[in-house]
């Protein structure tokens, strides 16, 4: 391979890499700013407004009838019937996926995780 062969593969694969980058950088931009104690339905319509969507996922745990927590959000993954009161609700946008934690009951915001 020449030497100008050599450097159109490695500027291709440096743009590549940008790209992916700079696709990353964008989804982390355009999520909502949440605060610690700020209350999941608050959460919730940011991410919607943001145009992120619920992701449903096959194995997730059944919402108990009258858990405020996750009655009608389908984006529930799971939540513990004790302790903390902790959930687990999943989003999408884009091919990004986002995982927010609550605590209690209501649900406030604890964390959130790009996976």
């Amino acid at each position: 391979m020449s030497i100008f062969g050599k450097w159109r593969c490695l500027s291709l694969g440096l743009c590549a890499l940008m790209m992916v980058a700079g696709s990353a950088l964008a989804q982390a931009e355009s999520m909502p700013k949440f605060k610690q104690g700020e209350d999941y339905a608050k959460v919730r319509i940011k991410l919607l407004n943001a145009g992120w969507k619920p992701r449903r996922m096959p194995d997730a745990d059944q919402c108990m009838q009258g858990d405020d927590r996750c009655q009608g959000r389908p984006e529930m993954e799971a939540c513990a019937g004790s302790g903390r009161a902790n959930c687990r609700f999943a989003w999408q946008r884009a091919g990004a996926l986002l995982t927010i934690f609550t605590v209690g009951s209501p649900a406030v915001f604890e964390a959130a995780s790009n996976e």
